[in-house]
């Protein structure tokens, strides 16, 4: 949430100075906290840049060029912004692992999926983002995976999709401008997998901004005749779903469709129990870094 809050406070400062947020880099206000079992560890210079050095003996491996050093992993990869606010990742080799652009990154550490860096840009088709991390790789492209598939507008590594993936990403693709069409695709990809929860997970989301639920509500009342078959995709997503994470994110959309769009008093409080249940059996740093 708060990579969502830091976006919501740029946006309102670019629009007041009249500047394309589409076109200019994220701002930030924090920086990486430093930790007792980190080895490299930020400093600055007497212009206030920030490089890395080694903790033990203050010996510099970067150089102070960048505006802030936000996120470590592992003391191997860390999440910077240059001087122009375009954030990036890069190793202590100074070797670039995610391009400088206009967006945030951060690690996802707890998934085993091909990559740990995800990115949430500013804007996709030159409209502001505020729901979409995906994974991805050295160069910047979205890779595909089970709960992250990439959006309409963003490159893609598409090198030996799945079938049910590549139905999710027709999906995608097609809710931008018929719901019920993309319906018909992730229709396709359940087939593919019945017992896979991630392609039921996509069904509820064509329907759902967990960002702005109440307006989304609103704004798909023209659905509602679709909302049993979403009902149905949360029940049989939670029923093959095990990863504890996943289970939380399902269930946060099981307690919004319940409340917002079909008010359903009982299996809302049934979402409430089970994600009370489940946040027990996570940390706060686990459940932070794989929600999204």
């Amino acid at each position: 949430m708060k990579k969502f809050f830091l976006l919501f406070i740029c946006m309102n400062s670019f629009i007041i100075f009249g500047q394309d947020i589409c076109d200019y880099g994220l701002h930030s206000i924090g920086k990486l906290k430093v930790k007792k079992n980190m080895k490299v560890v930020p400093y600055t210079d007497e212009n206030g840049n920030y490089g890395l050095k080694e903790r033990s003996n203050d010996s510099i491996i970067i150089s102070a060029k960048y505006h802030k050093i936000l996120d470590n992993y592992n003391d191997t990869s860390f999440v910077v912004i240059s001087n122009n606010y375009y954030w990036g990742v890069i190793n202590l080799k100074g070797d670039t692992l995610a391009p400088f652009y206009s967006g945030s990154y951060h690690f996802n550490d707890t998934m085993n999926l091909v990559s740990k860096i995800m990115a949430c840009p500013v804007c996709i088709n030159n409209k502001y983002n505020l729901s979409y991390f995906y994974f991805v790789n050295s160069k910047g492209e979205c890779l595909i995976t089970d709960y992250y598939p990439c959006p309409e507008g963003v490159e893609t590594d598409n090198s030996e999709l799945p079938k049910y993936l590549q139905y999710i990403q027709l999906a995608e693709k097609a809710k931008l401008e018929n719901k019920v069409g993309a319906i018909y695709y992730c229709n396709k990809a359940i087939r593919c997998d019945t017992s896979n929860a991630a392609t039921y997970f996509w069904g509820i989301k064509l329907f759902m901004d967990m960002n702005d639920i109440k307006e989304s509500s609103i704004l798909n009342a023209k659905y509602n005749e679709c909302f049993p078959w979403v009902a149905g995709c949360i029940e049989k997503s939670l029923e093959n779903e095990k990863n504890t994470f996943y289970l939380i994110r399902l269930n946060r959309y099981k307690k919004a469709f319940y409340k917002y769009y079909m008010k359903d008093k009982s299996r809302y409080d049934e979402a409430c129990s089970d994600l009370k249940r489940l946040k027990k059996l996570v940390t706060f740093g686990e459940f932070y870094t794989t929600y999204n």
